[in-house]
This record gives structure tokens, sequence and C-alpha cells, in this order.
């Protein structure tokens, strides 16, 4: 009979980590492990997967695996959590009309019907790219089955889904009025009944945000939407991109802001609110950049989005060049430099004030491919003076973080799901060789990265 995983937790509990035990399902041996606890690397490590979880970490434990890898001169990092992407858009040029309005060219419903299509080969692109999580924060109700198909899958991520996301104001609709994936709260009266229908389709999380209006009013907003959401036991994102309307956010009581703060430099006012409330930054700083290289014709891919990126997304955005008299780029993307240079400032202080930061793409948007552009924040934070095991902590243990205070993934130790990566370069190096993927193991299942694209 097997051993359970309980008993053998226990058993290396009890400091038994050089017991025999009976055969695992995976073995992985003579790993350099960063564990994603901010621990320094370690040498020859070997893990054992049994059920999809992590049993054993360490060295000289002696065990059979079903399925072995020599990890020798590899590294293991923790599968990737990216906190913020939305399946609703593709990447592409036709995805966003609302920024960019493409429609007579290119009907949103062929988007729409092609979005929706290739969901399984998304979900796919994410395990490619090394995100064995993501986190769905604002979308239509037909993403709660992209949940459910994920977890029927093996060639997925976990995924968790918000539901559709409640702003405070009036906006545009990204989806469909059949299927919305925004809600709009034009009075705080309003908050309770509209969060309450969403909580009847079991959310693994809320996101509200500002868009428009009076800052206090938002303000009331928010708070009936913090008690609304902690009351049923999940957490609570904010989307905010004015400094003012995160620190009403972060008053109210949200987790997690889901958006840098772009239109000025944080203040001490600011950080210290955030530092003591305990909220976590996920600053989405590759966002602009996408849609100004997109839309002027500049965009270089990375190795990793040569590798795992939509081909037809990829594609879409050469289409520009042929479109005759296309729509001017949107004014407030004429000053995206300026946009990024003070989301880098603010990154760093953020970073400098010891807050919680974790890793977000906004995967989907024009330019931001799905999986792949995750690495796109990497290269961000490193600008912004992180190194590079603090943003494999943001990018791991933080980004569970989010979910829970006590989650079963974003680390490698025992009790822990198996979501891994196998790197052929180190990425303490450089976080560049976070892309060096040759094996993806999600919930115990290995996967050569060339398995994961089409």
């Amino acid at each position: 009979m097997r051993t359970s995983t309980a008993i053998l937790i226990a058993l290396l509990a009890q400091g038994c980590s050089h017991e025999t035990l009976p055969s695992a399902d995976l073995v992985i041996r003579h790993a350099t492990l960063i564990d994603g606890t901010g621990s320094p690397p370690k040498a020859d490590t070997t893990i054992v997967v049994h059920d999809g979880f992590i049993q054993q970490v360490g060295s000289g434990i002696v065990v059979e695996g079903r399925n072995e890898i020599d990890a020798d001169g590899k590294w293991i990092v923790p599968g990737f959590v990216d906190v913020h992407m939305h399946f609703q858009e593709s990447g592409g040029l036709y995805t966003r009309p609302d920024v960019y309005d493409l429609t007579e060219h290119f009907p949103f419903e062929r988007e729409r019907e092609a979005i929706t299509s290739n969901i399984r080969s998304t979900l796919a692109r994410h395990l490619c790219a090394g995100v064995t999580t993501a986190i769905e924060v604002g979308g239509p109700g037909w993403t709660f089955e992209v949940r459910e198909l994920a977890r029927s899958m093996d060639k997925a991520p976990m995924v968790y889904v918000a539901g559709p996301f409640v702003g405070f104001g009036e906006m545009q609709e990204l989806w469909s009025e059949e299927d919305p994936s925004i809600v709009p709260v034009l009075s705080p009266d309003d908050t309770a009944p509209l969060i309450q229908k969403i909580l009847g389709k079991q959310p693994d999380l809320i996101k509200i945000g500002y868009v428009s209006g009076s800052l206090n009013a938002f303000g009331a907003f928010a708070e009936a939407a913090s008690a609304i959401t902690h009351q049923a036991g999940l957490r609570l994102y904010a989307h905010t991109m004015g400094l003012e309307a995160a620190k009403i956010a972060v008053r109210a009581g949200v987790d997690t802001l889901v958006h840098s703060v772009y239109d000025q430099e944080v203040d001490d006012d600011f950080l210290q609110l955030a530092k003591d409330s305990d909220v976590t930054y996920a600053a989405t700083a590759g966002l602009w950049d996408g849609y100004y290289e997109v839309l002027s014709q500049q965009r270089e891919l990375l190795p990793i989005e040569k590798v795992c990126g939509n081909s037809r997304s990829i594609q879409s955005w050469s289409d520009l060049a042929s479109i005759e008299n296309p729509p001017p780029i949107a004014p407030y993307l004429e000053d995206v430099t300026e946009v990024n240079q003070r989301t880098l400032v603010n990154l760093a202080k953020i970073h400098e004030a010891g807050i919680n930061i974790a890793t977000g793409s906004d995967a989907g948007n024009i330019g931001t491919l799905h999986g792949a552009s995750l690495h796109r924040e990497f290269q961000a934070m490193a600008e912004a003076g992180m190194q590079p095991l603090e943003i494999i902590v943001a990018a791991t243990r933080n980004g569970a973080e989010t979910l829970s205070d006590d989650p079963d993934f974003g680390t490698v130790e025992p009790g822990k799901r198996a979501d891994l990566l196998i790197l052929s370069a180190n990425p303490l190096d450089d976080i560049a060789n976070a892309q060096s993927i040759e094996t993806v193991i999600r919930g115990g299942i290995a996967f050569a990265q060339g398995e994961l694209t089409d």
C-alpha cells in the first residue's frame, strides 16, 4: 500500500530526511535549487514528487522514482505566478478597440471568435513561458469556464478568476453586452448587490477599481467592497493608476494593487500607508511599451516570445503597415517614455521601502503576449534595481500569497504543489536566464518546453 501524502510529510517533519520512501511519481536529482523563499540557492538537491505534491527536498534522499530527471548543471525555480492577466484579450492588434479602434478593418466579432476558439493553446502558452499559475483579474462570465477547463487539462496553468471587474465610474465594455467583463458602479449604494451577484459564481478573488467620478464616493465604494469581499473569505484586488485613488484603495483595505501609480511619483505618505497595510504592489510595468512599440512598429520579440508567443497575435502587429489612414496613436501613449520612467521610479521606491511586490503582466493587451510577457516584467524590475533573487520571490511566493496567507504553491517545499521549472542557465547571474526553460513541471507532470507550443 502506498504511503499517504500526510504520512510522508509527517516523516519529514520528524527529521527523517534520509528515510527510504516508497516509489515516487517523479524524482529530480542533482539540481541547484532556488526555492522561492528568498533563501540562497542549494546545490545538488533532490526533489521528490508524489500525487502532484512535493514530498521531500534535500540531499542524500534514497527513493526510487517511476520517472526521474537528472538535473545536474541545471537550476530549478518554482513555477511563475502572473497575478494580472486577461483571457478575453489576445495581445494582438485588434484586441482593445476601446484604446485603438480598428473595427472597420477587422470586426471585433472575429477577434472574439479567435480568442475563444484558441483558449487551449493560450493556456499551454502560459506553461511554455513558465507561468504555472494565472490569475484572471477581470473578465466575462466564460472565464469561469476557462478555470474549469484548465483544471481538467494537463497542459494548462492553475487558473484563478475574479469574474467581471467592478469599476467605479463609466467605462466602455470590453467583451459584450450579453456577457460583460465590466460591471460599472455609479453609486456606493450599488456595491453590495453587484458584488454579491459575482460571489454567487464562486470567484477566487474580487477586483474593483477607480475609473472616474468623485474620489470620496470611490472611497465609500471601496470600503463597502472590502467588507463584503473579506467577509466572503476572498482577497480584494484594485485597479488604481492615480496616486490619490491608490491611497484611498489601500485605506479601504484592498490586498493587492494591480497597477503601478502612473500619474505622479509616490510620496512618503503612500509608502508608509502601503507598508503599514501590508498591501502588495504589482506594477504591470511593460504595459505601455507594448502599445507604443506595436503601434509605432518597433516591437522586438524576446527569445521566450519567439518560442511561446501566439503567432497569430504577433503577425497581426505588422498588419498596421498595410492599413490606409489608421487612427492616430492615442494621446496618452505619446508620453510613454515619461510614463515608463515614472513607473520605474515608483517601483524602485516601493522596493526600497520594503513593500510586498508581486509580478503581473496585464497579458492580453496589445503587444502583451500571454505567458511570455511576464518576462518583460522581470526586465522592468531589474531596471528598477531589484536583484534576480528578489524578482524570483516576487514572481513565485509573493504572487501565491496574493490569494492566501498559506497557499499550497509558490515555493519548492514539502507539501507544496509540484509546479517547477528546470532552467539551463543561472537566473541569479541575469534574470534574462529565467527564459532558459527546458522543462515545465505542473502538478507533478513534466513537459519539455517544446511540447507546449503549437
